[in-house]
């Protein structure tokens, strides 16, 4: 056994605060739960994130695009995967997994769900993506959270410490303060962690624009609808990315 194997991870046992529940910081919980060295104390993590439990119903329309060989492999090691592919809105369910295109007049220029190389499976894992809608898969990691790992709702990350020791010091939104050895930054574009350790970097503009909006039909799904999705092209510099969310259409306007 080499000298190694005796030695202490140097966080065992220490604090860790993750500032966001979002995806990220749910999933580095679950992951250091997971993949944690027996032989050594667990951390202790605490997970502080600004909104509540329950998300706004902005925040739970769109889907995300997830890839085999990043998004559902990480899922894969979470042990998430086969509740991934069975949640999934498009690969694995009713609706096909590869992406139509149309015409601006609707007619079907390129239909990719005919390639059958988008359908086939490796090691469990499928070749092409699926699609998740996003509060199902932020949920997904919520309950993936081991029990010791705390979450505090509604209170967010608003400034930081770092103190002589080398300890760090948050700020949190209802005035306290809470101590850890390591921190990690999980709190999206508007992260307050960002902006306290580096208060010149800002968000820049890109010039991309993107518009989502849910689009409802009173006398129900157009039958081209129903088990395809994809994109409409314009012609005029627009696009139009159409997926079923739940009964709805889901149309995102992306400006090319």
């Amino acid at each position: 056994m080499s000298s190694l194997d005796f030695q202490k991870h140097e966080l065992a046992g220490k604090r860790i605060i993750v500032t966001g529940a979002g995806l990220a910081g749910l999933a580095f919980a679950s992951a250091i739960d997971q993949y944690w060295p027996d032989q050594h104390p667990k951390p202790h993590v605490v997970i502080y994130e600004r909104s509540a439990k329950e998300l706004d119903v902005e925040r739970k329309g769109y889907t995300m695009g997830i890839k085999p060989e990043s998004g559902l492999l990480a899922l894969k090691q979470l042990g998430l995967l086969d509740i991934a592919l069975s949640s999934s809105t498009v690969g694995t369910s009713t609706m096909e997994q590869a992406p139509t295109f149309w015409t601006s007049d609707w007619t079907r220029m390129l239909d990719l769900s005919s390639v059958s190389f988008f359908k086939k499976m490796k090691d469990g894992m499928p070749r092409g993506g699926i699609r998740l809608v996003r509060y199902v898969l932020r949920d997904m990691l919520l309950d993936a959270v081991p029990t010791q790992t705390k979450i505090h709702f509604r209170k967010g990350c608003e400034g930081v410490q770092v103190l002589a020791d080398g300890r760090v010091r948050v700020q949190l939104s209802d005035g306290s303060f809470d101590e850890c050895d390591l921190l990690v930054a999980a709190d999206g574009a508007s992260s307050g962690v960002r902006s306290s350790i580096l208060p010149g970097e800002e968000l820049e503009y890109t010039g991309a624009s993107c518009f989502l909006a849910t689009s409802r039909f009173p006398l129900g799904k157009p039958e081209e609808f129903r088990h395809r999705w994809g994109m409409n092209i314009s012609g005029q510099g627009v696009a139009f990315l159409n997926l079923w969310v739940s009964c709805n259409l889901q149309i995102i306007h992306e400006r090319c």
